[in-house]
This record gives structure tokens, sequence and C-alpha cells, in this order.
């Protein structure tokens, strides 16, 4: 997320304000609400702002591992796809109505893994 501020003026109510966060040598900011949740029964995505330049993912070793689908399921779901639409495109996401929920599924060496 490049510019969290504005950002969350088009976001649902309850995503939360900006908080500075710190562990060890990274910094970011990330979205807060006070109560600790997010919209559509904590099924709404974190908003994470890195630095310009400082993303964390670099530092990590290849894996193997590639996300290859992960799934929102609210009962909602229509509603959560039209909030989400205009943030996020990416064809791996699938928003459906249904029990809430989050599975991933995972392409690696040793096959495939899915975490729900």
């Amino acid at each position: 997320m490049p510019d969290m501020d504005a950002a969350l003026l088009v976001m649902p109510q309850g995503c939360g304000t900006p908080v500075d966060v710190q562990r060890g040598d990274l910094t970011w900011r990330m979205a807060v609400s006070t109560d600790g949740t997010t919209p559509f029964d904590n099924v709404w995505p974190a908003l994470i702002e890195w630095p310009v330049g400082v993303h964390p993912a670099g530092r990590l070793d290849a894996s193997g591992l590639r996300l290859r689908r992960f799934t929102l399921r609210h009962p909602d779901g229509a509603a959560l796809a039209g909030a989400l639409a205009r943030h996020i495109q990416d064809d791996r996401i699938v928003i459906e109505a249904g029990e809430i929920g989050m599975e991933a599924v995972f392409d690696g060496p040793r096959g495939t893994c899915t975490l729900t």
C-alpha cells in the first residue's frame, strides 16, 4: 500500500488508523482499529504501508512456494467482493459467499499445500 492515509479515505469504516510499527531494523505503518478487528468480521485485509524501497520480501530466501489461490468467505460475499474490487486486482484472489473463513492454496516442491 503506497499511501495508507489516502487509501483509508476510501476504505470501509473500521479499517483503523495508521500506527508506526518496528521489529528489528524494519519499520512500517499499519492500520489498526480501536478493537483490533477489520471490517467484514475480520475478513477484510489488514493494511500495511512499507517505506519506499524497503519491502521485506526481498530479504527472504526462495522457498519454491507460490500462491495458487487465496479464498475469502463471508456471508455477504458479494458486498465484500464489491468493496475490495477497486483495491485488489489479482486473479488468484477469490471471494465467495459462505461461512466466514479464509483458505490459501500453495504450489511447492512437495506438491500442493492448503491452509485454512
